[in-house]
């Protein structure tokens, strides 16, 4: 649910986070560098909110996807059955 602002702003900071500049600063600095960064791309990105799921789109893949699903929750010993039921409006 994430857009960037600027496309050249993110490119900077990626090249600055993982670029060479990185292999010569101290571990004990990297931290420190690392929060400015993410600082940055917090700055640069905007939360955008999602438009709902279109309720027959999500009965069409509840029904395609059950038995997927069933499996999965067989696999991993977990009951998933409230995957299969609509959402509580």
């Amino acid at each position: 649910n994430t857009t960037v602002k600027s496309q050249a702003a993110r490119k900077a900071i990626q090249r600055l986070r993982w670029g060479p500049v990185r292999s010569v600063v101290p571990g004990p600095l990297r931290s420190v560098g690392r929060k400015v960064m993410e600082g940055l791309q917090s700055m640069n990105t905007e939360v955008t909110q999602r438009p709902p799921l279109d309720p027959d789109l999500a009965a069409r893949l509840r029904e395609e996807l059950s038995g997927d699903i069933e499996a999965l929750g067989t696999r991993i010993d977990r009951d998933l059955s409230a995957w299969l039921r609509p959402p509580v409006s």
